[in-house]
């Protein structure tokens, strides 16, 4: 049970970050589209 909650603990925090660098990566390689961008902008936002 506590390696469990350690490892919960532990994940969470990077799961933003995770995130913002799996948006940014996908603008910056074109492979999204044009219209999908702001909708990536703002997810980066709120996760930051």
């Amino acid at each position: 049970m506590c390696r469990e909650f350690t490892a919960n603990v532990t994940h969470e925090p990077k799961t933003p970050i995770f995130a913002i660098s799996d948006a940014s990566e996908l603008i910056r390689d074109g492979m999204v589209r044009s219209e999908d961008i702001p909708d990536l902008a703002s997810r980066i936002y709120d996760d930051a």
